[in-house]
């Protein structure tokens, strides 16, 4: 059936004007066509969203489905498989029903099945591109002491083989990328103190892109950032605290930044230390922005009491308040995240032949960005899964 999705306004995702008022055309799963008022419009059923604003879905290109439900890591890390997947299901399909369509997962036990599951079209969710376990060393504060390894979600790995055989091993389970640190806290992941050599980095993303995976790094300063950067990897991940110099090594091997800037924002609520954190992140975001790295939009949600999945548009608002324009961000959250998970062909923007994964929000997000955080119209794959019309019926009904 030839749905044709009426509005106020359509956001493509592309950076360019939008169009006022809007329309985009889904056939079978896919984007028809997109366009103005002068827009042809082939026989259909007509859904007309008013005043809304439609745009892509979104994207977070940096979250972690764990089932934590609030729980601090040492107490969620004991929790079984089984019932971390189960409470994962719950926050996939949260993370759906707030407009986010697609995310990449850094890390975690349970996302690889969980992806598996949401791609058989067995529960519902974003579609998901994971890491499964990232590849870390004990250095790392993503290792948690005393912890049998069937409850960990990192795997150790010491000397440029064994780096090889853990990115195998990642492969053998399904591992979509491979997600690496090369520096740490002494209390919490977040800091400067170095892991990994850069002979270790090089073996991984060698091996990594021999076998066709792309690889991210966790890394802030700029001995961390640095070496992530000689070692060959494709993103990095938060990106503070470090100098122009460092900016420009980004710059010119054409890495993408993923600030996460909610984690640091909320963290400096409740953890020492990040208040100044975030700081720098907003000083790093501002100025990369300024030299032109790629910025793509994730917000390290880990779903603990105060970082909640579901919430995770708060990152398009500090991102405007570090200087992007809310077109920026959009691009960020959309065109930019899905290039970053290897999807551009198929999502990130309203483009005919792409996936019909659209969503609509009640005000215009270019005059106040904070209206994505209410995503009142959900399509993912040309079905229609949130829908402020079926509440309308409703009431009509009653």
């Amino acid at each position: 059936m030839r749905m044709i999705l009426q509005a106020a306004q359509v956001i493509d995702g592309t950076g360019k004007p939008p169009y006022r008022p809007g329309t985009v055309v889904v056939q079978q799963g896919r984007i028809e066509a997109v366009g103005g008022a002068d827009t042809p419009l082939p026989p259909g059923t007509v859904v007309d969203l008013g005043e809304r604003t439609l745009l892509p879905g979104l994207i977070d290109a940096h979250l972690h489905l764990r089932g934590r439900n609030g729980q601090d890591a040492l107490a969620y890390s004991a929790v079984p498989d089984a019932t971390q997947g189960i409470r994962a299901v719950a926050e996939a399909r949260t993370l759906l029903q707030a407009g986010f369509t697609t995310v990449r997962c850094l890390g975690g036990r349970a996302e690889i099945a969980l992806r598996d599951a949401i791609r058989e079209g067995l529960i519902p969710g974003p579609r998901i591109v994971a890491a499964g376990l990232a590849i870390t060393q004990a250095a790392s504060r993503w290792y948690i002491d005393g912890l049998p390894p069937d409850q960990q979600w990192v795997r150790l790995a010491y000397g440029p083989t064994a780096c090889r055989r853990a990115v195998q091993a990642c492969y053998r389970e399904g591992s979509d990328l491979i997600k690496i640190c090369t520096s740490s806290g002494t209390t919490h992941a977040w800091g400067k103190r170095p892991v990994f050599t850069l002979e270790e980095v090089q073996a991984i993303t060698d091996e990594a892109h021999r076998l066709g995976l792309p690889v991210t790094c966790h890394c802030m300063g700029d001995q961390g950032v640095r070496t992530a950067l000689a070692g060959g990897v494709d993103y990095i991940e938060h990106g503070y605290g470090i100098d122009d110099t460092t900016r420009e090594l980004m710059l010119q091997k054409g890495v993408t930044l993923i600030p996460t800037l909610w984690l640091g924002y909320e963290a400096a609520k409740v953890l020492p230390g990040f208040q100044e954190i975030f700081q720098q992140q907003l000083v790093s975001l501002r100025r990369c922005h300024a030299m032109g790295i790629p910025i793509a939009l994730g917000t390290d949600c880990t779903g603990v009491s105060w970082l909640p999945h579901g919430k995770n548009a708060r990152e398009f608002e500090l991102m405007v308040l570090a200087g992007l324009s809310p077109m920026e961000t959009i691009v960020a959250g959309t065109q930019n995240a899905a290039r970053v998970l290897g999807l551009a062909d198929r999502v990130g923007t309203l483009e005919p032949g792409k996936w019909a994964d659209i969503i609509a929000v009640d005000a215009d997000p270019l005059q106040e960005i904070t209206a994505l955080q209410a995503v009142s119209f959900v399509m993912q794959g040309g079905k229609i899964i949130k829908s402020p019309l079926q509440k309308e019926e409703q009431k009509h009904a009653v």
